[in-house]
Order: C-alpha cells, then sequence, then structure tokens
C-alpha cells in the first residue's frame, strides 16, 4: 500500500498455543485502524499467543498480513540449551 493511501493498521491474535492447524480462534483486537506503530493487549495471560497487523485503506479494506509474531512461548524452557539466553 502507498503511505499516503494507508488508514492504519488492524491486529489479530490467535487465542491457540497450536502451531498449525484448522479450528483455531482468530480475535481481531482492533475494530478500527490503529494509525499508532504501537499496541498493547492489556487482555492477555501468559499463553503463547500469535499475532498479526494487516495494514488497512482509507476504504477499509486490508492488505496481507504480516509474518506472526509470538508471545510468551510455554516451552521455551526447553530451547534454552540451543539458544542460551531467550529472546522474543
Amino acid at each position: 500500500m502507498e503511505a499516503k493511501a494507508l488508514a492504519g493498521y488492524r491486529i489479530y491474535r490467535m487465542e491457540s498455543p497450536r502451531i498449525n492447524g484448522p479450528g483455531q480462534p482468530v480475535t481481531r483486537l482492533t475494530k478500527d485502524p490503529v494509525a499508532d506503530n504501537r499496541y498493547l493487549d492489556t487482555n492477555v495471560n501468559k499463553d503463547t499467543r500469535r499475532y498479526w497487523i494487516v495494514g488497512v485503506d482509507a476504504l477499509g479494506q486490508e492488505g496481507y498480513p504480516s509474518a506472526p509474531v509470538w508471545y510468551e512461548r510455554q516451552f521455551k524452557k526447553y530451547y534454552v540449551p540451543f539458544t542460551g539466553e531467550w529472546h522474543q
């Protein structure tokens, strides 16, 4: 999308810690496009979540979703021998 045609972004969250598979609930967290490049999800616990952002134009049309971003990997302690200090 061209920058001047961009109305903002919508943020989506997948509610399941499973990596892949059908039937996982996805919640749109922002009804209206967010113009800021920061967003804080205050309604989340320590379960694994994935987030996506989608660009929205002035007509309300959404573009392709971003690559997913993970929050709080439940099994991160198993990766420590391979990665050292965990960074998300």
